[in-house]
């Protein structure tokens, strides 16, 4: 019995329908390709799963990613560079962290430096000692008993000493609206303003002892050459007359 014979036999015993009297449904075996295809979409599957997350051999998508947002960041920051060196060729540091402060630190310090969570700028009152390495060093570290965040691995060297240039300013910047209350020691104004700019206050009393020693001393050198240089010519005058003297006496 031939195969098309046998099947059609199965198929008058299981009784399959019949569509528009001659159209009987078969059941005919997958076909040979489809179930190869099936195969090897299953071993497929299993070698990009032991590729990717088992054995680490590639980069997985979120490997990827996390390459592609370093990436970006590098970019950004080189971005951020070109422009910056734009800005700088018309602008001073102070007025580009003026830029940067209001971005990313007047949410605590208020946008004119009032101070809000984060102290006042505009008063002679600081928490830390107010010199160019210190506030470059809490603006880069942070702050964590006061809740504030390092900012140096964010925003890099240059954007930080920006903003300090900034806040160096406000001290001397007066108020147009409520500040918070100071806090921190307080500094005179021209000692504070000698900090923030890195040069080292010289005390009043100290200065006025080395412009008293100096005179002294240019006194004290002065007064000896006076007494010297009088006499000289009283000398020499009466030893001339002795010399004309002498023939005088000669001749008579």
């Amino acid at each position: 019995m031939s195969n098309h014979e046998q099947q059609q036999d199965e198929h008058e015993e299981i009784d399959l329908p019949v569509f528009d009297d001659d159209l009987h449904e078969k059941d005919n075996p997958i076909p040979q390709w489809w179930w190869t295809l099936w195969a090897i979409t299953i071993g497929f599957a299993f070698g990009y799963f032991a590729w990717f997350h088992m054995l680490g051999v590639s980069p997985s998508l979120a490997g990827e990613l996390v390459v592609d947002v370093q990436k970006a960041k590098v970019e950004q920051e080189i971005r951020d560079r070109e422009m910056a060196a734009k800005m700088e060729a018309t602008m001073s540091p102070a007025e580009i962290g003026k830029k940067y402060f209001k971005t990313f630190c007047a949410s605590c310090h208020g946008n004119e430096g009032e101070g809000g969570i984060g102290p006042n700028f505009h008063d002679n009152f600081f928490i830390h000692e107010p010199t160019p390495a210190v506030l470059t060093s809490v603006v880069a570290n942070g702050v964590a008993a006061k809740g504030m965040p390092a900012w140096g691995s964010m925003l890099g060297d240059r954007k930080v000493k920006a903003l300090v240039a900034y806040v160096s300013t406000l001290h001397d910047v007066p108020l147009t609206i409520p500040g918070k209350a100071s806090e921190g020691k307080e500094y005179g104004r021209e000692e504070l303003t000698a900090m923030l700019s890195g040069v080292p206050a010289t005390p009043v009393v100290a200065a006025a002892d080395e412009k008293t020693k100096t005179e002294a001393t240019a006194v004290t050198k002065t007064k000896p050459a006076k007494k010297d240089a009088a006499p000289a010519p009283v000398k020499k005058a009466k030893t001339k007359k002795a010399k004309q003297a002498i023939p005088e006496k000669r001749s008579q």
